[in-house]
């Protein structure tokens, strides 16, 4: 509950009261969101990704990948003048979503050492246009699957490099956000006989020991104490052969943190649940939005995503009615807290882009009251961004997950009275 209400005071607070070319609260951007999002948003709020007073190699170069970024999504959708269907850099499959055993890390250094990297390696017709400078071309430079892999991997380059130039201005304040890394518990609640291992560690090899004592060292950050503190008292125990005692003391806390990331926090009151037979099903009332391509967006992706075994969610309406949906143009979606009644869904995306249908089912996630389930923060001594998706195939972690048998038993035992 703690990580809840902090997090939830921080990002509520910069939808509130975060105006147009202000930097003073911190973006809050999907891991897996699309070039699109990113230059809504960048356009919407008409940020400066460069100011004239930061020319520097480093920033010529990474002014270079977007351009060749925004170059590559200019060809695609002159290519696709002359294909039908259209072809896409992003669609559902293609996301694999970012594990925890893997996680990203990203900074100025990565992102240009992928692009020196990619100069060598981008085949040379793709080259030719995206880096050379040669006119773009109606047609394909080569077969269809080669030239869709190496678009995809320009593209994912362009959106780190966004990213990274958007998290610079909020870089100390996910920086404190480290206290939320819940990998230590997580790896060690997998070790089996930990207890065996601790009582060992002396004598373990000194890459296990390091790994260890990484972990808990975490496990001690998620209690909000300073990483200092954390080491001190490891150290103290150490020497005393006591490093059960060390997990025992911040274990408890590290857990309720995890799983935080997946409880239902704030839970609503006008979900109805009725039961006909075998059947269960759940209703909920929206606001009217009047016209029916709305509602159809609405409706169709709700109750095509909400649904498990013998339940289903059915969308209605009608009044009374809480829950709505807010269209505003380049706003970031968010809803207004977990439990929330507005969703708020930008109106400058097309409601058939696929990023934009994921949008409004995990969206409608946070209205039932369950939180993001991913984790990123700034790592101050690698001096890069660090993220992962607790759980890849959960769709409240990662938009390559779905829904999961644990929401449906989650709101059965939170909603059905």
């Amino acid at each position: 509950m703690r990580r809840f209400l902090i997090l939830s005071i921080l990002l509520f607070s910069s939808y509130v009261f975060a105006l147009p070319n202000q930097h003073h609260d911190p973006l809050h951007l999907d891991l897996q969101a699309s070039s699109a999002e990113y230059e809504r948003l960048i356009q919407s709020q008409n940020l400066r990704l460069f100011q004239n007073s930061e020319a520097s190699p480093e920033n010529a170069a990474l002014q270079e990948i977007v351009a060749v970024g925004k170059r590559n999504l200019d060809w695609l959708q002159l290519i696709n003048t002359k294909q039908d269907p259209d072809l896409q850099f992003t669609k559902p499959g293609t996301l694999t979503g970012i594990p925890i055993t893997q996680p990203s890390k990203y900074s100025a250094k990565t992102v240009l050492a992928d692009y020196t990297k990619m100069q060598t390696e981008l085949p040379g017709a793709m080259k030719k246009v995206l880096i050379d400078g040669a006119p773009l071309t109606e047609t394909l430079p080569m077969a269809e699957a080669e030239y869709l892999i190496w678009g995809r991997k320009v593209d994912r380059l362009y959106q780190t490099t966004l990213r990274w130039l958007l998290m610079v201005p909020y870089l100390s304040y996910y920086s404190s956000k480290q206290v939320y890394d819940i990998r230590g518990f997580y790896f060690l609640a997998q070790e089996k006989d930990l207890k065996t291992t601790l009582a060992d560690y002396l004598n373990l090899p000194t890459e296990r020991q390091a790994q260890l004592k990484d972990w808990l060292i975490g496990q001690c950050r998620n209690n909000l104490i300073d990483k200092r503190a954390c080491l001190e008292k490891f150290d103290k125990l150490a020497a005393a052969k006591n490093l059960q005692g060390y997990f025992d003391l911040y274990q408890p806390e590290a857990k309720q943190m995890y799983e935080e990331y997946f409880q239902i926090q704030n839970p609503r009151r006008d979900l109805i649940w009725s039961q006909s037979g075998g059947n269960i099903t759940s209703a909920l009332n929206f606001v009217d939005p009047v016209d029916e391509a709305t509602r159809s967006f609405i409706k169709d992706n709700l109750e095509d995503e909400w649904h498990w075994s013998n339940w289903a969610l059915k969308i209605n309406f009608a009044r009374p009615a809480s829950v709505q949906m807010i269209l505003q143009p380049g706003i970031t979606p968010h809803v207004n807290g977990l439990g929330g009644n507005n969703i708020y869904m930008d109106k400058n995306a097309p409601f058939s882009e696929a990023d934009v249908q994921f949008t409004i089912r995990h969206e409608f996630g946070h209205v039932l009251g369950f939180p993001d389930c991913y984790v990123e923060y700034y790592d101050t001594n690698e001096e890069t961004m660090v993220n992962y998706q607790i759980d890849i195939t959960n769709m409240m972690c990662s938009r390559a997950g779905k829904l999961q048998e644990r929401h449906f038993h989650d709101l059965y035992k939170e909603y059905h009275h």
